[in-house]
């Protein structure tokens, strides 16, 4: 998770990438596909969609770890984060 304009600053750099490295190419288009935006509701809470957490096997009733990363951070379910 970045903030809009944390994401601004990493997507900024990936879209100079070099895409003849087919490799480079094929993150740049994973990323820009699997990102969605997310506001926060009155409560401070944000909706994770359902391809993400389908993809972060996290369900109702899985506890999740956050971890932080300075400019962003990452939601995993607990039990894979500690295998």
């Amino acid at each position: 998770v970045y903030t809009a304009d944390d994401w601004g600053r990493y997507f900024g750099e990936l879209k100079v990438a070099d895409y003849a490295d087919k490799e480079t190419l094929e993150k740049v288009r994973k990323i820009a596909r699997t990102a969605h935006p997310v506001k926060f509701d009155a409560q401070g809470k944000i909706s994770i969609p359902d391809k993400h957490r389908k993809h972060a096997l996290i369900a109702e009733g899985i506890e999740v770890t956050i971890l932080g990363f300075g400019d962003r951070f990452e939601i995993w379910n607990k039990e894979k984060l500690d295998d």
